[in-house]
């Protein structure tokens, strides 16, 4: 918690089948089936091509575009701009992070990484729909990507972008997205995910260093570019 992320990819995880844990064979891990797939841990061939959604011939219902690259230059650039920048830490997040004791990543200090987002509308929680997560993540990117944060804007945002540079509007190629993280997305050994979810959206000690750290690191990519902007304006960094 507290760490801040310059994302590379955002993957949409919202267009999917989806089939109560209890009544799915016992051999599936979750419920969560990608659209055009029979079952869970596959995604349909023709993923990179798929028909936007509503209109496929073969009653899968169309995925669209499920996978956005943004621009590697540019998030590389605005990571290394940042990457030394120091994040608050606090008893609280140390405490929190303590109770993960068989995850030694879970208890690192908030820092500034790159990493590939997962944005839904469905708000997920525990061990067995963060093997979904995770799994999305790797099928769709064919094993380049992993699951670095997960949010519930992002994929609504990239696909206005992307519509908005068809049109000639802006340029996607100098999107830039910064997540921070406020909560994990498992709890911690020993305790439910019922309570771990409700306890984290009722007072989440990463909710307001997240912010803070939002405002530390984007606020030096955003002071570079108006400082140096007659050299930005007409190159993209």
């Amino acid at each position: 918690m507290g760490s801040a992320v310059w994302v590379r990819q955002v993957i949409d995880g919202d267009p999917a089948f989806e089939i109560d844990s209890r009544e799915i064979p016992a051999d599936w891990p979750y419920g969560t089936i990608a659209l055009g797939a029979t079952e869970p841990g596959k995604v349909p061939a023709n993923v990179d091509h798929a028909p936007a959604a509503g209109v496929s011939d073969d009653g899968s219902g169309g995925v669209g575009k499920i996978v956005y690259d943004l621009n590697p230059s540019l998030v590389d650039w605005a990571y290394g701009l940042t990457k030394q920048t120091p994040l608050a830490d606090s008893p609280e997040l140390k405490a929190s992070r303590a109770r993960f004791n068989k995850d030694p990543i879970a208890q690192q200090p908030p820092k500034v990484v790159e990493g590939d987002s997962l944005g839904t509308d469905h708000f997920w929680h525990g061990a067995i729909l963060n093997r979904w997560a995770e799994d999305w993540v790797r099928l769709y990117t064919r094993g380049k990507g992993s699951l670095e944060i997960a949010d519930c804007e992002d994929q609504g945002m990239v696909l206005a972008i992307d519509k908005l540079d068809q049109l000639g509007r802006l340029k996607k190629s100098r999107l830039l997205i910064l997540r921070t993280a406020s909560n994990f997305t498992v709890p911690p050994p020993g305790t439910s995910p019922v309570k771990s979810l409700f306890e984290n959206l009722a007072s989440s000690p990463g909710y307001l260093p997240s912010l803070e750290a939002n405002y530390q690191v984007g606020s030096l990519v955003t002071t570079e570019l108006l400082k140096h902007w007659d050299q930005y304006e007409n190159k993209t960094p």
